[in-house]
């Protein structure tokens, strides 16, 4: 069963995160056949991470903001950074681009 959080609502009290800049691939595809024309030895790396948001843990205390409540009480919360959070994208990518420059 999977459910995606939504968390528009939510995202209004945290500060606005910087855009993630992801070039769209068609850009991406031709930035690289451009670069190769003149560097003969040109290497490319892309990556790309599976289910990345559920990778990361968030603490318990952050977790009280993502749940669905079935009833007063019943909750279900989300233990990792989810889908619909706006910071859940930058948070994302700061660790991807650690992992990849690393």
């Amino acid at each position: 069963m999977r459910s995606i959080f939504n968390g528009k609502g939510l995202s209004r009290y945290w500060i606005i995160p910087p855009p993630v800049n992801l070039p769209e691939t068609t850009v991406f595809i031709r930035l690289v056949r451009d670069l190769a024309r003149t560097h003969k030895n040109l290497h490319v790396v892309v990556g790309d991470w599976r289910h990345a948001f559920h990778g990361y843990a968030v603490n318990p205390t952050l977790s009280r903001h993502f749940g669905l409540a079935l009833s007063p009480m019943e909750c279900f919360r989300w233990r990792t950074l989810p889908m619909g959070w706006s910071m859940s994208p930058w948070i994302q990518q700061s660790f991807g681009w650690l992992l990849v420059a690393g």
